[in-house]
């Protein structure tokens, strides 16, 4: 996988695994992958529920592009193959969710929940509800004061090359692909493309390209299934390259790394801030931009965990943000509140979701929170 390609969004880290349990499975004995995909499905949704069909669908696509073909057709085994991965990737994302409930519920209660589940399916209203439960900023795919060049414009810069070169092998038929693999690529192509576009309109979205997460990948995806049926031997033979597919590919591998290679700088230099200022002439410390130093990390740490055990007494502690600390074992003896998330918060007052909020101002009251 190119990362510097998908670094172009940014992608978040919960997702990149994903994607990696994902080509790890590709082509893989059916006993192992099954249960992988299962886990990349669940494992998604439980980072960003928008991802929770990402696995499933790029599994069974870049089976599908990746298939050798028998006069021009699928294969049986190949079609099976494709279609038990993706629904796999499909239960572990929507279905998994909601059936693990059933495990700690009495028997009586399980049928209650069989039937929810069974009345729950992905609606057209679910859908139209989670597009327009927030306003959508459409100015933001033009070049716009938040984001310079647009969702639209940096979206052309970050793909269009690779787009080039996958379009020319599947022309010339270097890549050789039948009316189902193309379908199946530029369906979920569309489909991730619309999603994140959307996405990006929505408050909070709209600042770089990392809503299109599951579009890059996707891309992504289809490169390695490319590179593997015929794209790797025109490449490296670079006799069958006209020259401006020279140009293209060079162009390919270049734009990805213009902007990690203008973020490449060292942030440790905290201890000798005072000393780098006078010798970059900047206007002061906080200009240059550097981490913390370990002591102001140390100071920081020992007053919210002052704060924690004083607030700890008089009530539950909801760690809203920096749950971090939670993970890592930094502050001990204050359990974790999974609903009071700070993004998740933010998700459902911009949706208007007030009925969300009521258990939280009940227990605010009684509560601390750092």
């Amino acid at each position: 996988m190119d990362i510097p390609f998908l670094k172009q969004g940014p992608i978040h880290a919960p997702l990149v695994l994903a994607a990696a349990l994902t080509i790890l499975m590709w082509r893989r004995n059916l006993w192992i992958a099954i249960p992988v995909i299962i886990y990349a499905g669940y494992y998604a949704q439980s980072s960003r529920f928008t991802w929770l069909f990402a696995p499933g669908i790029w599994i069974g696509v870049l089976e599908l592009a990746s298939a050798s073909l028998l006069n021009g057709k699928l294969v049986a085994s190949q079609w099976a193959r494709a279609i038990a991965l993706g629904i796999s990737g499909i239960f572990g994302g929507y279905l998994l969710p909601k059936f693990l409930p059933l495990l700690n519920r009495p028997a009586a209660d399980a049928a209650d929940i069989g039937n929810q589940i069974a009345n729950s399916g992905v609606t057209s209203e679910f859908v139209a509800g989670a597009v327009s439960d927030q306003p959508l900023l459409w100015y933001r795919l033009l070049p716009n004061s938040t984001y310079g060049n647009g969702i639209l414009v940096g979206l052309l810069i970050a793909v269009v090359p690779l787009l080039i070169v996958l379009f020319w092998l599947a022309i010339t038929k270097k890549w050789i692909l039948n009316i189902w693999q193309k379908l199946a690529m530029i369906g979920s192509s569309l489909a991730f493309l619309t999603v994140g576009l959307i996405a990006s309109t929505k408050i909070g979205g709209g600042g770089d390209l990392h809503n299109m997460d599951m579009f890059l990948i996707g891309l992504a995806f289809a490169a390695v299934a490319a590179w593997y049926n015929g794209g790797r031997d025109v490449v490296l033979s670079s006799g069958q390259l006209p020259v401006w597919m020279k140009v293209v590919l060079i162009a390919s591998i270049i734009i990805p790394a213009l902007g990690p290679w203008r973020q490449m700088r060292s942030f440790q230099f905290a201890e000798q801030a005072s000393s780098l200022v006078v010798l970059t002439d900047a206007p002061d410390e906080k200009s240059l931009d550097l981490l913390p130093s370990d002591e102001k990390v140390n100071r920081a740490l020992e007053k919210i965990t002052d704060e924690v055990a004083v607030a700890n007494e008089e009530g539950e502690v909801l760690f809203l943000d920096q749950r971090q600390l939670l993970t890592f074992g930094y502050i001990t003896g204050v359990p974790l509140v999974p609903e009071y998330e700070k993004k998740v918060l933010m998700n459902e007052a911009l949706s208007g979701n007030a009925e969300y909020f009521q258990p939280f101002i009940k227990t605010w009251p009684q509560a601390g929170s750092p």
